[in-house]
């Protein structure tokens, strides 16, 4: 299955009760955003700076007799991790912790091409707690296992890159002057479980689970496809159903004029700025080396 930007990324995930879109990938919400960080340098770590896959295996993804992509990501109780039909250009968005329309560069293949990752780090700790919100279906929020990624990527593919960083437009998601329509979660899903943002015929839109940081990342990655920071002060996850009734046909309808209601009937507004936009450049990879 041949995937090419972000608008053929719209995955039909399914998960909990109801049909949703699940939250994907990090934005620069999380580089530019509340309680964040910059990405890792781009030049591969020394061994003596941080942990290392201790073992590693990539293969090309076995194809499915039916046309489905079944695409995952899980972390184990001893830290193992395993990667299931991703392409090299969704594995950088995930070791760099930046949006698919924040990548560009690289051969043609990076978007086609399927892989599975196998990996184990030394130290079973890394990214730890296991499976939970912080790890979702594509996001790695563990900044160690992140940069171990990286290594990985570098040294298997042969993967350079550089960061680009212009002023360019941006969304700034903040309180709004209403309530807060957001209902704090009290008790964050932690066995096996997934948060996420999602939607569904004959109701609406729905958190679950969910942090400021994941929405301004959805909001970026689905809906604006450029920056959106988030400013809303607001820390932990929340629950949320819209009073938006949608149609079967629009419940997978990602336009602004769909969705921004839903973020002021939550007690939120998007405005309009300018500020620090990331691009990562892929300067060069290689089909990945044997195991």
């Amino acid at each position: 299955m041949q995937i090419s930007g972000v608008a053929k990324q719209k995955m039909r995930l399914y998960f909990l009760l109801g049909i949703t879109l699940a939250l994907i990938q990090v934005s620069n919400s999380q580089l530019y955003g509340q309680n964040s960080t910059m990405p890792a340098n781009q030049v591969a770590p020394s061994k003596s700076e941080v942990a290392e896959f201790d073992v590693a295996t990539i293969k090309p993804a076995a194809t499915d007799p039916d046309g489905y992509r079944h695409l995952s990501l899980t972390i184990y109780l001893n830290g193992r991790v395993t990667i299931t039909n991703w392409t090299l250009k969704q594995l950088i968005c995930a070791a760099y912790g930046l949006s698919y329309w924040q990548v560009s560069g690289g051969p043609a293949w990076i978007e086609k091409d399927l892989y599975d990752v196998e990996a184990k780090p030394t130290d079973p700790n890394v990214g730890a707690p296991p499976y939970n919100i912080h790890h979702d279906n594509w996001s790695l929020d563990d900044p160690k296992l992140r940069i171990m990624l990286q290594a990985l990527l570098q040294d298997r593919f042969q993967l350079k890159t550089h960061l680009v960083v212009k002023d360019g437009p941006v969304h700034v998601l903040e309180r709004g002057d209403g309530e807060l329509s957001l209902t704090p979660n009290k008790h964050p899903l932690r066995d096996g479980g997934l948060g996420g943002i999602g939607a569904r015929g004959g109701a609406g839109y729905r958190l679950l689970d969910t942090s400021m940081p994941q929405l301004a990342a959805y909001l970026s990655s689905y809906v604006f496809h450029e920056t959106v920071i988030d400013k809303t002060g607001l820390v932990g996850s929340y629950n949320y159903e819209s009073k938006t009734v949608l149609s079967d046909d629009d419940w997978q309808n990602l336009d602004p004029a769909l969705i921004l209601p839903a973020v002021k009937e939550m007690g939120l507004k998007l405005t309009r700025s300018t500020g620090p936009v990331t691009t990562l450049v892929v300067d060069q990879a290689s089909h990945p080396s044997p195991n």
